[in-house]
């Protein structure tokens, strides 16, 4: 999959304009085919619920008729009672609710997948430039030691270090390529477009974990769509049993017909019709331990996706502090690399040491810069994820993200 992907963005022109995170969210939101699809689902439960007006609504029935006379007849048939209908109705108009607050659950869902591409972008682009930037010197310092070698300056050994550090450069700039390309076909997989962007620089992701653990709950309460949608389908169960219950009772409908014969004057007839539910074969019966079991159901998800939140934040937070301190530990790796280094120059040039231990402290350097770079990835990732939890990823974006 990745490498189709990475085929079909390798075919394609660069955008000539760069793309910030709110312009992929804008973007995904109105071209992403998955999104798309899962919208109809709305669509589709709106539907059934305009259906369920059917027994709420007046009739209007017309035709010929034929007995003794020849005519033709209209009828307005108008309920009256019909408390089960009207339980049945508000249920299915609380399920629309409910199916539109888990669109807008999987929509959160997208932006946190493009939001994380994007930053996979980023990074992958970043390490691919570093990259190259450690196989240019690994190449100059294979020059210098080749004709070191030549003068006899250094050993054979010493040479093929050289050669197999250059070497393994450039295999690195090759896997660097391959992944930055899967992350950029993804990205726009993601987008509904088929096509490279110019992305702008990391936006800024806010340390949501710097606040308390029940606030953080407590939000994600407040902002969920797929726990509203939750409570949503508790009340439309709810509606649902007390429908079942009513369908026991009796229901009244008030009629009127207008008669026109051929040869006399119209005649009007008023009725009011009165159903009183007898034996049906268990069916009522059925429908009602159907509804019960089904806003027990209801209940007890909910309070599962409850207790599911609380260890998600919880959960989110420990995953925030391990990688924090991973990326604290890179930054100082970083910097013991760069004074290493430092060392190394100094002493490379008051020929205290040689240009093969130079270009060790360049490869531990470009190796200490590397994982600072995909550290810093995933400490954004998780605080991503946090945002999330949280309600909605954008919540987790500065203004200048």
């Amino acid at each position: 999959m990745f490498l189709i992907l990475a085929f079909l963005a390798v075919q394609t022109e660069i955008s000539p304009d760069k793309l910030s995170l709110s312009g992929a969210f804008e973007k995904a939101l109105l071209k992403n085919e998955r999104l798309l699809q899962s919208k109809e689902d709305i669509s589709a439960q709106r539907g059934l619920a305009k259906l369920s007006l059917t027994g709420l609504l007046p009739t209007l029935e017309g035709g010929g008729r034929i007995s003794e006379q020849i005519g033709f007849s209209a009828g307005l048939r108008v309920p009256l009672i019909n408390v089960s209908g009207v339980l049945a109705t508000s249920s299915a108009f609380k399920q629309l609710k409910s199916v539109e607050a888990t669109y807008e659950r999987q929509r959160d869902t997208l932006l946190l997948q493009v939001a994380e591409a994007y930053l996979s972008v980023l990074t992958e682009q970043q390490l691919l430039e570093l990259s190259k930037t450690q196989y240019e010197t690994s190449k100059k310092q294979l020059e210098s030691a080749s004709r070191k070698a030549a003068l006899q300056e250094i050993s054979t050994l010493d040479l093929k270090r050289a050669q197999l550090l250059a070497a393994k450069t450039q295999v690195d700039i090759s896997n660097r390529e391959a992944s930055f390309q899967a992350a950029l076909g993804l990205l726009a997989d993601f987008l509904g477009e088929n096509k490279k962007f110019r992305l702008e620089d990391f936006p800024e992701i806010l340390a949501l974990e710097e606040q308390e653990v029940s606030k953080l709950i407590a939000q994600a309460k407040e902002h969920r769509f797929d726990l509203k949608a939750q409570s949503i389908s508790i009340q439309a169960a709810f509606l649902g049993e007390q429908s079942a219950k009513w369908l026991f009772m009796p229901t009244l409908h008030f009629g009127t017909n207008l008669v026109q014969p051929l040869e006399k004057a119209h005649e009007f007839e008023f009725r009011f019709d009165i159903s009183v539910p007898l034996f049906d074969g268990y069916a009522r019966y059925g429908l009602l331990e159907t509804t019960r079991a089904k806003l027990r159901q209801e209940k007890f998800k909910k309070h599962l996706l409850e207790r599911e939140i609380a260890l998600q934040v919880q959960g989110a937070l420990v995953d925030i502090a391990r990688r924090k301190q991973v990326y604290e530990i890179q930054q100082e790796l970083v910097q013991i690399s760069h004074a290493a280094h430092k060392s190394a120059e100094n002493r490379y040039n008051l020929g205290q040491a040689t240009s093969l231990d130079l270009l060790d402290e360049q490869t531990r350097l470009f190796e200490a810069q590397k994982d600072l770079r995909e550290a810093k990835f995933l400490l954004q990732q998780s605080r991503l994820n946090l945002s999330y939890i949280s309600g909605d990823p954008r919540l987790g974006i500065a203004k200048n993200g």
